[in-house]
């Protein structure tokens, strides 16, 4: 009963005052802007006190204080359907009664209460009486219970302001699309595109957003300043051609509140693509190790019955599939390949280049790599003197403990 005949007093309160539009805590909150989608920014109270009222002596306030580590938020959003409102992920509350004491002013007694989600939690109502000064000030509590909070101040009975504070249950914030290059991306497969960017486009939330996100693509992981639609360009290289591509973006709302947006898909090219990739910086070893990645173009099967490679000493090989074959036949280091696996050269000397062939069913690629000196390695080790005397000194010190069993054997056996 009590619930429903609080709801129905703030309901009339809200109605009454519905019309008046009164910004009394923009110069009070002036602190760091929180972005909102579509709408105006919201700005951080920090760590000033939101009194309900003018005389703050003896009025109720509410703070954003540390409290068990957590930095506490309030975002002012502004006069919404009655209410000066809020939003919150908790907040300190220190609740005072004034008792006034001159003759006949009873009705200039200030009290407030508190409820969460319409449940009274705290009520600072007393009865007036002449003899006795009811003037007193709550412990500091601490609120971060998830709801609708709503303070209300009274002066000699009556309602003159209403504080709502919001503490969401979730972000409140998705993101509408996201696009690659022009494209959405949507789990299919798209073509790849090196100057291809990636545009987030958020929809509505309400708690505003703090424009510095996080974003990851692939291996590549850095900070960024979003807007409501948001293009990052310039990062072709942290993309994977042929192959499966994750873009993840972490959004954190006005109040703190988090959370992680994935994707997946796949990129290919138009036509078949062969990489080499070298896993030694150094251009002089005794031994070379490629790895040799072909992929089809997009819509078709790579025929691995073509994936073939041979070394050779000529930088100038031509890069037909004609002139390739040529050359696979005469060469005397070639064979064929398992993509994503290594082609090894070793036992040899001199200048040498990797030529790799794929085919898929529309299309062929032949790549040369770079160019790689190899020298033979030295297979025999200079022996050192002092090694061979320390050999022979372990082997003498292992035989000592036999030599000792045999003969104290050879003794009990007599």
């Amino acid at each position: 009963m009590k619930k429903g005949v609080f709801f129905i007093a703030c309901l009339a309160f809200f109605a009454f005052f519905s019309f008046v539009k009164v910004e009394a805590y923009e110069s009070v909150c002036k602190g760091t802007s929180i972005n909102v989608v579509g709408g105006e920014a919201y700005y951080d109270c920090e760590y000033k006190a939101i009194y309900l009222h003018e005389d703050q002596e003896n009025s109720s306030y509410l703070v954003a204080n540390k409290a068990n580590g957590t930095r506490y938020k309030l975002l002012y959003a502004g006069f919404i359907d009655g209410a000066y409102t809020f939003y919150s992920n908790g907040f300190n509350y220190l609740a005072k009664v004034y008792d006034n004491r001159g003759m006949f002013e009873s009705g200039e007694d200030m009290w407030s209460d508190l409820s969460i989600n319409g449940v009274v939690m705290y009520s600072g109502h007393f009865k007036d009486n002449f003899f006795i000064d009811q003037s007193h000030e709550e412990r500091i509590k601490t609120y971060n219970e998830k709801g609708t909070y709503l303070i209300r101040n009274f002066i000699g009975g009556e309602i003159v302001k209403v504080i709502r504070v919001v503490i969401p249950k979730d972000i409140d914030l998705s993101v509408e699309e996201v696009l690659y290059g022009s494209n959405v991306i949507n789990g299919e497969s798209l073509m790849y595109d090196e100057d291809a960017s990636i545009t987030f486009k958020l929809a509505e939330g309400k708690y505003g957003y703090n424009r510095s996100a996080e974003v990851t693509i692939n291996e590549c992981r850095f900070n960024f300043l979003f807007e409501d639609v948001t293009v990052i360009s310039d990062k072709g290289e942290c993309f994977v051609n042929n192959g499966v591509n994750n873009v993840s973006l972490k959004l954190e709302n006005g109040v703190g509140m988090s959370k992680t947006f994935s994707y997946q898909f796949n990129l290919y090219s138009e036509t078949i693509k062969i990489e080499l990739e070298d896993s030694v910086s150094t251009v002089v070893t005794n031994s070379r190790r490629i790895v040799i990645k072909s992929s089809p173009g997009l819509g078709n099967t790579l025929d691995e019955s073509y994936n073939l490679y041979y070394w050779s000493t000529s930088p100038d090989d031509k890069l037909t599939y004609e002139d390739f074959m040529s050359n696979y036949d005469k060469s005397e280091n070639k064979g064929s390949y398992t993509s994503n696996k290594g082609v090894i050269l070793r036992d040899t000397e001199g200048t040498y280049y990797l030529y790799a062939l794929a085919k898929d069913s529309e299309s062929f690629a032949v790549v040369r790599s770079d160019e790689y000196v190899l020298e033979k390695g030295n297979n025999v080790s200079k022996v050192i003197g002092m090694d061979v005397v320390f050999v022979v000194a372990m082997c003498f010190v292992a035989m000592v403990p036999i030599g000792v069993y045999i003969i104290i054997r050879g003794k009990d056996t007599e």
